[in-house]
């Protein structure tokens, strides 16, 4: 649609002192007006603005990727932690305190015992923090209901 204006006004003569009533009318041209230069910014911007769809899109995938690594490397940890490090060491701490009953060990090796179920206690328990954050931050990358599965 083209921009017409319309104009009206009163112009005076100073040749002989007349006054005219004048009335304009202005109409472009879409021929020799084809706004290119407006068209070509367009263009320019959604094209930038595609390829930065794509760059966002490629990070996004990446990050997806970093958080199924981390989950998948937090739920190992606190596996193993949870199905041989933590009950080992149970198992160690009992035999050191059954040792130090019959008099076979000193009171320092049951010490250290429970010192070591306590550092693995203490690592599953960092493992399964580990496991759920990486699972919340999955769920946020993918805009998904939380996984199902509760723990390692």
């Amino acid at each position: 649609m083209p921009d017409v204006k319309i104009g009206a006004g009163i112009r005076r003569f100073n040749d002989g002192g007349d006054t005219a009533a004048v009335v304009g009318l202005t109409i472009p041209i879409p021929a020799f007006d084809t706004n290119r230069g407006n068209i070509r910014r367009a263009r320019a911007e959604a094209l930038e603005a595609e390829m930065e769809m794509e760059r966002a899109g490629r990070e996004h995938d990446t990050a997806l990727a970093i958080a199924r690594d981390r989950l998948a490397t937090a739920r190992a940890e606190a596996r193993t932690l949870a199905e041989t490090v933590v009950p080992g060491a149970e198992r160690t701490g009992a035999l050191a305190q059954e040792g130090y009953r019959q008099g076979k060990f000193p009171y320092l090796d049951v010490l250290d015992a429970q010192r070591t179920l306590l550092d693995a206690r203490l690592g599953l328990t960092t493992a399964l923090r580990d496991y759920q954050e990486s699972r919340i931050a999955l769920d946020r990358l993918r805009g998904a209901a939380p996984l199902s599965e509760d723990m390692p």
